[in-house]
């Protein structure tokens, strides 16, 4: 950042600022920075990598009692953001899961990583419905009913928690495409 401002004649703008300081900002960043180049691409798809970041970020967010007051607000009022900003879908979990590069999911880590593999398995079980449960008509409202509470109770059996189904249970078969 010196050579910049010295390119400019502009270094004076940083004669009240501590290195350190301005060090440690540099380096919290340096996430969002790297998640920033990763969404500007054009020539490929990113929707995979939106789950992966939030991850990513969010552990760059996590506060641990060794950080300095200045860093504790930071990663905090961070955190807050991502939960504000960040709105992750069932498809952001799928399209990583379906990317290639990304199939063993290893920049997740383990309770994220059964997260995605609890929704495929559930997502699994609404390809494997009849095709009349699917339907979405009222004639079939109890039978469709009685699914979405035999599939949240399956993937509660399977992760420990409940996950958000409904948006699933409006899929046809032909609406999901693999």
């Amino acid at each position: 950042m010196q050579d910049v401002l010295q390119k400019h004649n502009q270094e004076d703008k940083l004669s009240n600022i501590d290195s350190s300081v301005f060090k440690y900002l540099i380096n919290f960043l340096r996430p969002f920075y790297d998640a920033t180049l990763f969404f500007e691409g054009d020539k490929y798809s990113t929707i995979h990598g939106v789950y992966m970041w939030y991850v990513k970020l969010q552990r760059t967010m996590s506060t641990c009692t060794t950080d300095s007051p200045l860093s504790m607000f930071l990663k905090r009022r961070g955190a807050m953001a991502l939960q504000e900003r960040f709105e992750i879908m069932s498809l952001h979990k799928v399209a990583l899961f379906l990317n290639p590069k990304f199939k063993n999911m290893s920049a997740l880590g383990n309770p994220e990583r059964e997260e995605v593999i609890a929704l495929i398995r559930c997502l699994l079980q609404i390809l494997k419905m009849p095709a009349c449960v699917q339907r979405n008509d009222h004639t079939y409202a109890p039978q469709l009913q009685k699914s979405h509470d035999n599939l949240a109770l399956t993937m509660s059996s399977m992760s420990g928690r409940t996950f958000p189904v409904p948006e699933m249970m409006n899929m046809k078969r032909t609406d999901i495409k693999l």
